[in-house]
């Protein structure tokens, strides 16, 4: 929730709303009486097919032109530019924050 910058309470509000719509469903946490464990529909799972479902067809349809190397690497840069932007970034904030002293 703190990621998303959410209080408990609009995660509440969002997690009824969608009850209510058919989408989701609680059932007690058989461990723990005070929590509720949420789970998708039918109806959702359906929706979610319906929207991503060609995307995944088509996506595997691609996937199947490359190597198993190919796709190591195409995974690979973004994963290396984003390491390399924060170590950038550390750099600039450590920066700052001895500046500040």
């Amino acid at each position: 929730m703190t990621a998303l910058g959410l209080t408990t309470g609009s995660v509440t509000a969002l997690v009824d709303r969608l009850e209510r719509l058919g989408y989701l469903a609680r059932r007690p946490d058989p461990t723990d009486r005070r929590k509720s464990l949420i789970q998708l529909t039918d109806i959702a799972r359906q929706k979610t097919w319906e929207l991503y479902g060609p995307f995944v067809t088509e996506g595997e349809a691609l996937m199947r032109d490359y190597t198993a190397a190919d796709l190591e690497l195409l995974a690979g840069f973004p994963r290396r530019s984003r390491e390399l932007y924060e170590r950038q970034q550390a750099k600039v904030l450590r920066a700052r924050t001895e500046g500040a002293e």
